[in-house]
C-alpha cells in the first residue's frame, strides 16, 4: 500500500485522468494531473513526482516524445506507459528509454496498483 508517494497522471482524456486520480488517491497516493506532454514536463520540473503514468498517444507531444523530454529533466524518474496501442515500434522506443512498465487500456485496477508498487520499489 502507498505511503504518500506522489504520482503524476498524464493523459489527454479527462475521464481517464479523473478515474486514475480517484483510484490512486484511494490507494493512498498523492496525485498530480497533466493533460498534455508539455504540461507534464513543466510540472515534473516543479513538483518532482515519484512516478509518472504516461499515455502513449496524445496530441502535441506524444507519450514517447514526452518521455524523451522527461528524461532530460529527471533522468531516473520511474515512468509507466499507459496505452491502447499495440504498435511494437513505439513500445520498443520507450523501452530503450527505460520505462518501468506498461499498462494496457482497458486496464484492471488491481493490476495497475501492482505495477505502480513494483515500479516504486525499483527506485
Amino acid at each position: 500500500m502507498a505511503q504518500g508517494e506522489q504520482i503524476m497522471v498524464v493523459d489527454d482524456q479527462f475521464g481517464i485522468r479523473l478515474l486514475l486520480e480517484e483510484v490512486l488517491t484511494r490507494y493512498g497516493y498523492h496525485v498530480i494531473s497533466a493533460k498534455s506532454g508539455a504540461e507534464a514536463v513543466e510540472l515534473v520540473a516543479q513538483l518532482e513526482p515519484d512516478l509518472v503514468l504516461l499515455d502513449m498517444n496524445m496530441p502535441g507531444l506524444s507519450g514517447p516524445e514526452t518521455l524523451v523530454e522527461l528524461r532530460q529533466v529527471r533522468p531516473h524518474l520511474p515512468v509507466v506507459m499507459v496505452t491502447a496501442d499495440a504498435d511494437g515500434a513505439n513500445w520498443t522506443r520507450v523501452e530503450k528509454l527505460g520505462v518501468q512498465g506498461r499498462i494496457s487500456k482497458p486496464f484492471d485496477l488491481h493490476d495497475l496498483a501492482s505495477i505502480i508498487e513494483r515500479a516504486l520499489t525499483r527506485i
